[in-house]
C-alpha cells in the first residue's frame, strides 16, 4: 500500500502510472478502507478523459454497495454496462452486479 501511495503521489511520474497506482490502492482496500477517502482518491480517475474511468467508476459502485447505496450503485452500473468504450470485462461485471441487486 506505500508503494501505491508514493506512485500515486509523484508529481514527477508518469501521470497514467500515477493514476494506475491511486486505482490499486483504492481496489486493495475497497472492502475496508474507509470510503470518503477512497472516493476523494477515485474522483479524478471518473474524468471523461481518464484511461482508468471505468475501473474507477466500478471501484464506486463497488462503495456504494457496501455503503447501502444501491440505486447510486445501479445507475453507475447500468451507465457502465452499456458504455462501449469501457472494456468487455468492467461491461460484463457491471451487468452482473447489476442481476444480482435485482436490475
Amino acid at each position: 500500500m506505500a508503494l501505491f501511495d508514493k506512485v500515486a503521489n509523484d508529481r514527477g511520474a508518469d501521470p497514467l502510472l500515477r493514476d494506475y497506482a491511486a486505482l490499486q490502492f483504492v481496489w486493495h482496500q475497497i472492502d475496508t478502507g474507509a470510503a470518503p477517502a477512497l472516493r476523494t482518491r477515485l474522483a479524478p480517475l471518473t474524468a471523461p478523459d481518464n484511461a482508468w474511468r471505468p475501473l474507477a467508476e466500478e471501484a464506486q459502485a463497488l462503495l456504494d454497495i457496501r455503503e447501502g447505496r444501491k440505486d447510486a450503485a445501479r445507475d453507475t452500473l447500468k451507465r457502465l454496462s452499456q458504455d462501449p468504450a469501457a472494456p468487455d470485462g468492467v461491461r460484463g461485471r457491471a451487468g452482473g452486479l447489476l442481476e444480482r441487486l435485482g436490475s
